[in-house]
């Protein structure tokens, strides 16, 4: 019985193994929603925060069912996935949708004031990572006041918005976010604090200026990008934004105190750095990096071109976020699943 019951279990594997590699299968998945990238944004862990009274206060009536639902499930029910929460939301999102056109929605954290979109399910994990304090911990130990912060892929913001914090009157954020709502509600966040200057550009960035269709899952818009092998997988919308370089768009030369990057734009990392060569030569900025394999072959990007990329241009080690003490020989970096690394050019020893 037991070797029966081993060679079904091995049988299955085989099957699961096999299907995984079948590219077809993945984007059909995706495509009638059995699969969607913002599934994690579901979890209790990143739900827990709206269900705190404060909070539940400040959204919109229809909203508030949303979060009673998840309310109950976390009280209930064991396991961390809330099930059912994405399809409830997506509903309320369109009721809610025939009765205001206005999406944004401002929040009151602690210290801030924060506009965000609530037609798109990333505004969940925007107010978790807020709270939670895990960009405030990152932003405190690079950042001193004086600097400057440039938040490329800000989406809703967190990181943007954070930064104020630390960068002071005479410090900059530059803040650079394709979609249109979302960059509005930066500038709208940022306006709040007035704790220092800041910029906001609406734009993609790459190796070229142009124009450039911005692919927008409808689930969570976190995997906005310009690959269709990775950003347009399930139900999307296209948006046509201004693509522009960095070096040639953004007053660098000005930039106050040390610059810290933070990247994350689904597969154009290797792009943006060939369009920013002269101001990372110049700079030498710190730069937080999202690397995606699933977003680099969408990009057809070579896990070893962008290693040499980073190389050419100075970059000598790098450390993960949990352990920023500890440096490593960027040639000894190996991407196999979705990982947040800082680079520097200092050379300091591992």
């Amino acid at each position: 019985m037991t070797m029966k019951v081993n060679g079904i279990k091995y049988g299955i594997d085989r099957i699961t193994t096999y299907l995984r590699r079948k590219p077809w299968l993945k984007r059909l998945a995706y495509r009638v929603g059995i699969r969607s990238k913002g599934r994690w944004v579901y979890t209790k862990s990143v739900l827990q925060w709206i269900t705190d009274p404060y909070y539940k206060r400040q959204f919109p009536a229809l909203y508030r069912l949303f979060v009673s639902y998840c309310q109950v499930w976390i009280t209930l029910f064991r396991g961390e996935k809330v099930f059912g929460a994405g399809i409830l939301l997506h509903s309320l999102i369109l009721v809610q949708r025939a009765f205001s056109p206005q999406t944004s929605r401002r929040f009151n954290f602690p210290e801030l004031g924060v506009f965000l979109d609530l037609e798109d399910p990333r505004f969940l994990a925007a107010g978790n990572e807020i709270i939670r304090g895990d960009i405030d911990r990152v932003l405190s130990l690079f950042i001193q006041e004086g600097d400057t912060i440039v938040d490329v892929g800000a989406n809703q913001g967190a990181y943007s918005v954070i930064a104020g914090k630390y960068v002071g009157a005479s410090g900059l954020i530059v803040s650079i976010e394709p979609q249109p709502q979302f960059a509005s509600n930066i500038k709208k966040s940022l306006e709040l604090g007035q704790r220092c200057r800041f910029e906001v550009h609406q734009m993609a960035v790459g190796d070229s200026d142009g124009t450039v269709d911005l692919i927008i899952p409808r689930s969570y818009s976190g995997t906005a990008g310009v690959y269709p092998e990775h950003s347009g997988l399930g139900k999307h919308r296209k948006l046509r934004v201004p693509l522009k370089r960095f070096d040639g768009s953004i007053d660098w030369k000005n930039f106050p105190g040390s610059i810290f990057i933070k990247l994350d734009i689904e597969g154009s990392e290797f792009a943006f750095l060939k369009g920013a060569e002269e101001m990372i030569g110049t700079m030498s900025p710190l730069l937080l990096m999202e690397i995606n394999p699933s977003s680099l072959s969408a990009s057809k990007t070579d896990e070893k071109e962008l290693l040499e990329l980073l190389i050419n241009l100075g970059y000598t080690h790098y450390r993960y976020l949990d352990n920023v003490a500890t440096f490593y020989p960027i040639r000894s970096l190996v991407i196999d699943e979705v990982c947040n690394v800082l680079f520097s050019k200092s050379e300091v020893p591992s």
